[in-house]
């Protein structure tokens, strides 16, 4: 368990003082210079990668070098074994992790044990960015056993458990702050909202009426919109692992009736991106991880940007210039309202696998596809399927007496205008489109496979 004197460390870690840019440059060239000389003379497979590319180590000082390294990929990893470790460690002093796997291949992560306190400061860096705050209740819907830290008013529900389970929980405990994945959440804002009323109406603004004994005749049931029709809870919530589109956003704050705030991590990187709480866009951990998409400054019409990624904090098993199988979206040129001098991008726009290839060999990313169709009327959720290279397949949920022909007919026109290329799209109405109870949704996905 994690002591009060150390989340107090990690808390001032988390919220950090805002270095400027002079000063972060300094920071991140010298951690990169250790690391390098590190990896290089500790780990075999750098060891190796790198002197058959005829790098010298002395030559790696800036940002600006790290070009002349050549990228690592999940394969080579997996490839190398005990080779991607620093000989420095041994293994029965490590932790262990294992990626998701959400592009086929998960990767086992070895990290020392101060890395994983580090990005515990990283989450509640993130957290701080949605307006918590030390003592307010917080509630992670995520995989079960997890270590909880002590000190701190967390709960932990399982992701896995009946959405309707979840709801009537997350009711009862009321918390400030819910993240979770998408799927999960939507499915659990799903279950807020078609909960039937119970009890006599609110104790209080922003409160709900507490259950009576069970009666035998089926589960007990909350409201999450007291008899005032104020919502019960007053929750933010924190979403991670998916995109989330505009018709999920607005369910997910009808719901818990708070902001939702988006953030980007990976077992490999931790919490590095979290959707800035007052202006567009997400800022990035500078200070812990080189992401090179957006240092390259590429133009916002462009197709995909893998982003490519160096962690500069792992020892155990560096990762430097790691393809990380993402696609990151461009800067945003104009300074933040927040008044934050972190570099702000776009978005995380999914996994470089579900960008759709084009018969003429351009990438389509899933971002670009869901925001042609955000904002469409009568338009509950879609999933974008790509079977063949000129196929794509569209399903669709539809709102309560929405124009199913209009909306079939906008789908295609404004898709066709996002993919730029004679395709063939089919458009079929569902009853409903959900995920399976503790999975992922992915709203965009190609099988043709990795894209290169």
């Amino acid at each position: 368990m994690i002591g009060r004197r150390l989340l107090a460390e990690l808390w001032m870690r988390a919220r950090g003082a805002r270095m400027r840019a002079p000063a972060l440059r300094r920071l991140r060239e010298a951690k990169l210079r250790r690391l390098v000389r590190h990896a290089g003379t500790t780990v075999p497979l750098y060891r190796d990668l790198w002197r058959r590319a005829g790098v010298d180590l002395d030559e790696i000082r800036t940002v600006e070098d790290l070009v002349r390294l050549p990228t690592v990929t999940r394969e080579q990893l997996q490839a190398a074994g005990d080779g991607a470790r620093s000989e420095v460690y041994r293994s029965g002093d490590l932790l262990c992790e294992r990626t998701s796997g959400s592009s086929g291949r998960p990767l086992t992560l070895w990290m020392e044990p101060a890395h994983r306190d580090l990005r515990r400061s990283l989450f509640l860096r993130a957290l701080a960015a949605a307006g918590y705050r030390p003592g307010r209740r917080l509630v992670l819907v995520r995989e079960p056993g997890r270590e909880l830290p002590a000190g701190l008013d967390w709960r932990q529900l399982a992701h896995d458990r009946p959405p309707e389970d979840l709801a009537e929980e997350i009711l009862r405990l009321r918390p400030a702050i819910v993240y979770g994945w998408v799927s999960v959440l939507r499915l659990v804002a799903e279950a807020l909202v078609d909960l039937p009323p119970h009890g006599s109406g609110p104790r209080g603004a922003g409160s709900f009426a507490e259950p009576s004994a069970p009666s035998g005749r089926g589960p007990r049931a909350l409201s999450s919109t007291p008899g005032d029709g104020r919502p019960a809870l007053r929750a933010s919530v924190l979403t991670t692992a998916e995109a989330l589109d505009a018709a999920g956003r607005a369910l997910l704050e009808r719901a818990f009736g708070g902001r939702v705030h988006e953030v980007y991590g990976s077992t490999e990187l931790g919490m590095v991106g979290w959707q800035c709480g007052r202006g567009d866009g997400f800022h990035l951990a500078e200070d812990v991880a080189l992401l090179e998409a957006f240092d390259r400054r590429l133009d916002p019409s462009a197709g995909p940007r893998p982003l490519i990624a160096t962690n500069l904090e792992l020892r155990a098993m560096p990762l430097v210039r790691y393809e990380t199988g993402d696609v990151i979206g461009p800067v945003v040129a104009q300074a933040c309202r927040c008044g934050s001098p972190r570099v702000r991008v776009t978005g995380f726009e999914g996994r470089l696998v579900d960008c759709l290839r084009l018969p003429s060999g351009r990438l389509v990313s899933p971002y670009r596809l869901t925001l042609a169709l955000e904002g469409l009327a009568g338009l509950a959720r879609y999933r974008i399927l790509q079977s063949a290279p000129a196929r794509i397949e569209v399903t669709y949920q539809s709102a309560a007496g929405a124009d199913c022909e209009g909306i079939e007919a906008a789908v295609r026109s404004r898709l066709r205008t996002a993919l730029g290329e004679p395709v063939e799209i089919t458009v079929e109405r569902r009853g409903e489109l959900r995920s399976e109870v503790g999975s992922k949704f992915r709203v965009v996905e190609s099988r043709m496979g990795a894209c290169a």
